[in-house]
């Protein structure tokens, strides 16, 4: 093979060689399927099989898996529009710090792709025309080079190819999502060889149409053994080329492209195939048959003569008879050759890379290895237009199911394509601690909870912006919701966070009043300084009545107008009354508190200041015993607990909320345990959870009051907020309305079971060992001892996560940002280990 660039010329998503043969480039969405998602992982292959079957007739093709750079400044660039405008400077600043902070972890800053490029044929001219033709421009050119005189290039022959590249379009078309590669990306792919890895702009790459300085890149195999250095301006990188030299005896399972994204450095990975016909004297099947026939004479004449055969002929015999029988079934061979690209910035990473990858593979059975005197005509080899077919070196016979088994264009990519870092894709392996997890991954997990109402193109498959966070005690779920609640303050939204134990001011408080801290980190104390608490204390006698359901429903003056105010009114306050009398009274009794209640909602419509206290008082006037019981009753409940709150003669002005950001929390309450039975609660647990329903109800009437201003609640302790019917339902009508209203919704809980919705389009599960099954089935993963082990191997901080896309992956939260960490620290510092002080 000649050492030499084979490309020429590049229009649309072809690319033509200095043969003036061409090649159409596709690109191929990934599918995230989880590691344990068998059935996807089988159907996956099925159709990878199909489509190499169907490029038979186009006889080469290749597969190319590479890693772009992640572009993480102008990623986060995107964001800049939906930032907060009443902090100044400082969410522009935190990102910058966030860039920063990730950047020194030294992380790979890479996104995965996978190519599929097809060789085309030319429909204006048989082979041997072509021959000649291809012959006679070569000339043509070389003559040229003699007297310094560049031949002008017909962009002509482009359309050649055409017909074909149609055709081949239609084949790929067959994988859902994929499309022509845009010529920009043709060219920053064809760069790509040239630079791996080396500090670049993708866009303005893409945008170079000058061949010449595609390759512009001093490639020096001398300069370290074994390696291959390239040299651009003041950018050096060095690379390694391996290939792959046997598989596995039983190719099933084996899934290359997975298995090399899982490692903790990019590696590229570029297959080659070249059909291998059946039929003709140098035919596949003649020569298997010529295999069998001379293993076969090998075999009878060594047991004649030494009484035994050889287990080479006897492994002979069985691949050509194994052969043989794929033949007779009509199965498509390819000849192909499988290469790694692995580089670094300096030899001993690099080394230490490829030492790496080939100890991976050998303890699966595999043989990677680096050709030390080859390593520039591998990277020849590499190179987009570059044709190996009659190459004979490490070359792997497979069929299309076998090509299938490596399981092309699968990823494990989860989360938002622009957003805010949260954590790390977390590899199927064990690992010992939440930094071992950290350290084990490249793959970054970006988010942004408010993008959802905003992606109306029917590219996710959901159309709810809920999140759900839930996990037992102690996994990283209040770590977790302190990152959302970050990004949040971040962005223009408005939002109320539920605290019903009183937990963030500690937490908070803790930094706001290190004066170190402020001094330290002036942004992130802006950011949390505006944060406004408002507290709900039972004792405080100003509290009292804020949260009247007359207060909080304005039914005024909509009589004759709507029902539905009148009707969520009615509805909580008969729930209300039912859950402080529970099995008091008789049925005369409930009818009455039915008709005292409607008088007065018409007194509240007709503008009068009534409240919860005038619907006893109402029941107090009654001439039937049993009524009056039932409000000397109910009057005794309410004037000695935290029902103060709820009950008035709707005198105060209400809960007032003008902050931008809002933490809710309650004093004085006794919360049930969350497994206690609803008969088991004790009197003021029952009037605790009455104060939680109507903080329910008020907070759909601050997600719908304005449906132009983004709105977000944040409900820790959300089972709180749902154990009664009226809770129940006001969640699942909250959920229903997020789109529409504008409105995000993110209850945290422990068990999946607490929110009874469908409407959450992102979830985010933690291990809770009393309902793994329940917790597969919540995010969509099958209920398999795979799942079952890996949910209950999740160290603290990893848990899985489904995304608006309905992708369902691993991953392990992380905050970049140390004053942040500071800030969400649940446990004081001591002799515990780190991830006991990140994680609660």
């Amino acid at each position: 093979m000649k050492l030499a660039v084979p490309f020429k010329a590049v229009k649309d998503n072809i690319l033509l060689t200095q043969d003036n043969e061409a090649w159409a480039y596709f690109n191929i969405e990934a599918l995230s399927i989880s590691d344990n998602d068998e059935a996807g992982i089988s159907k996956r292959q099925t159709q990878l099989s199909l489509l190499f079957d169907r490029l038979a007739d186009f006889e080469n093709f290749e597969l190319r898996l590479y890693n772009r750079d992640l572009d993480l400044v102008n990623r986060y660039k995107e964001l800049q529009p939906s930032l907060a405008t009443d902090m100044g400077e400082t969410p522009v600043q935190m990102i910058v710090d966030e860039i920063s902070a990730i950047t020194a972890t030294g992380v790979s800053q890479t996104i995965e792709r996978f190519v599929l490029g097809i060789k085309l044929h030319n429909q204006n001219s048989g082979k041997v025309i072509k021959q000649a033709t291809n012959a006679m421009n070569n000339f043509v050119d070389e003559l040229a080079g003699w007297f310094n005189y560049e031949k002008p290039f017909d962009e002509k022959l482009f359309d050649d190819f055409r017909p074909s590249e149609k055709q081949a379009y239609e084949k790929v078309g067959y994988l859902d999502h994929t499309r022509r590669l845009t010529t920009d990306e043709l060219v920053h792919l064809m760069r790509n060889n040239f630079i791996q890895g080396q500090l670049h702009d993708f866009r303005k790459v893409g945008q170079e149409r000058d061949i010449f300085k595609l390759s512009d890149t001093v490639i020096d195999d001398g300069a370290v053994s074994g390696y291959v250095k390239l040299v651009n301006d003041d950018n050096v990188r060095y690379v390694a080329k391996l290939v792959l030299s046997t598989t596995p005896e039983n190719i099933t399972g084996f899934h290359l492209f997975r298995l090399v994204q899982n490692m903790s450095y990019p590696i590229d990975i570029n297959l080659k195939a070249h059909y291998y016909k059946s039929e003709g004297i140098y035919g596949l099947a003649n020569r298997a048959s010529q295999s069998l026939k001379t293993a076969s004479n090998n075999v009878e004449e060594r047991y004649q003569a030494e009484g035994f055969s050889s287990s080479k002929d006897d492994k002979t015999i069985e691949i050509a008879e194994v052969l043989n029988d794929h033949i007779s079934e009509k199965k498509n061979f390819f000849s192909t050759l499988v290469t790694f690209t692995v580089s670094a910035e300096d030899i001993e990473t690099l080394h230490d890379r490829v030492a790496n990858l080939i100890e991976s593979f050998k303890s699966m059975d595999v043989i990677i290895v680096k050709p030390i005197g080859e390593q520039k005509r591998l990277f020849y080899y590499d190179l987009m237009g570059s044709d190996v077919s009659q190459n004979r070196y490490w070359v792997q016979l497979l069929t299309s199911e076998g090509i299938g088994e490596l399981l092309f264009a699968v990823n494990q990519q989860v989360g938002s394509n622009i957003g805010f870092y949260i954590g790390r894709g977390a590899p199927k392996t064990v690992a010992n601690s939440t930094q071992d997890a950290l350290d084990g991954s490249k793959r970054l997990v970006f988010f942004n909870p408010l993008i959802t109402n905003e992606i109306l193109d029917g590219s996710t498959s959901t159309t709810s912006p809920n999140i759900m966070i839930t996990g037992k005690t102690g996994r990283g779920k209040s770590y977790l919701t302190k990152i959302i609640l970050k990004i949040i303050q971040l962005s223009n939204a408005k939002a109320i966070y539920f605290d019903p134990k009183q937990e963030m001011r500690k937490w908070y408080s803790a930094v706001l009043n290190d004066q170190t801290f402020k001094a330290d980190y002036p942004d992130e104390y802006t950011l949390l300084n505006n944060v406004r608490f408002v507290t709900l204390d039972v004792s405080d006698k100003t509290n009292y009545g804020v949260l009247d359901p007359f207060i909080v429903i304005d039914v005024r003056h909509t009589m004759g107008q709507t029902q539905s105010s009148e009707e969520s009114l009615k509805a909580t306050v008969q729930e209300i009354f039912k859950q402080i009398y529970r099995d008091y009274g008789s049925l005369i009794a409930e009818t009455e508190l039915d008709l005292a209640i409607n008088k007065i909602i018409q007194k509240r419509q007709a503008g009068e200041t009534v409240g919860m206290l005038d619907v006893i008082e109402e029941l107090a006037q009654n001439e039937d015993e049993d009524v009056k019981h039932l409000a000397k009753f109910l009057s005794g409940k309410v004037t000695r607990s935290s029902l103060s709150l709820v009950f008035s003669h709707g005198e105060s002005e209400g809960l007032k909320l003008n902050n931008r950001i809002t933490i809710l929390e309650t004093a004085g309450l006794t919360l049930p345990q969350h497994d206690k039975a609803k008969q088991d609660y004790t009197e003021f647990e029952v009037a605790s959870m009455i104060v939680m329903t109507v903080l329910g109800v008020f907070s759909r009437t601050f997600a719908t009051r304005d449906y132009d201003e983004k709105t977000v609640e944040i409900f820790d302790e959300a089972w709180t907020f749902t154990t009664s019917d009226i809770g129940s339902r006001i969640f699942n009508e909250m959920a229903r309305i997020g789109r529409s209203a504008n409105n995000l919704l993110i209850p945290v809980t422990q068990s999946v079971h607490d929110v009874k919705s469908d409407n959450f389009g992102v979830l985010f599960a933690f291990d809770e060992d009393k309902e793994q099954p329940d917790i597969l089935q919540h995010v969509g993963l099958p209920v398999n001892d795979g799942n079952i082990k890996e949910l209950g191997n999740m160290v603290m901080g990893q848990c899985f996560m489904k995304d608006i896309y309905g992708r369902v992956e691993k991953i392990t939260v992380d905050e970049p940002l140390v004053a942040m960490q500071r800030a969400y620290q649940t446990v004081k510092a001591g002799d515990t280990a780190q991830a006991e002080k990140a994680y609660r």
